[in-house]
């Protein structure tokens, strides 16, 4: 999951700053990876993590990445979920019980 979030955030974020961090949070840990890249609109989010999904046409992939990050997330009985404004950045986040 985290190699899939960071390839993503390095592939939309030209200039500026990518971040990885993570705490620990009642009986769950708490992944983020945050940048400052192109982000996703509205009308995208709710989408994002639906199969064959890019908000790109011409960035590389299959659209199957975020997909499969769900996937594995919830058999692990986590949670993943993005935050995101246009022209600033978006935070990827899951989380997985400890």
């Amino acid at each position: 999951m985290i190699s899939n979030l960071l390839s993503n955030a390095i592939k939309f974020t030209e200039q500026g700053s990518i971040t990885l961090s993570y705490s620990v949070k009642d009986n769950h840990i708490l992944f983020e990876i945050s940048d400052t890249g192109i982000g996703i609109s509205l009308k995208h989010i709710d989408s994002i993590f639906e199969r064959f999904t890019k908000v790109d046409s011409f960035s590389q992939g299959t659209g199957l990445g975020l997909s499969i990050c769900k996937t594995i997330i919830k058999a692990l009985k986590g949670n993943i979920g993005v935050s995101s404004k246009p022209g600033k950045g978006s935070t990827f986040w899951f989380t997985l019980p400890c």
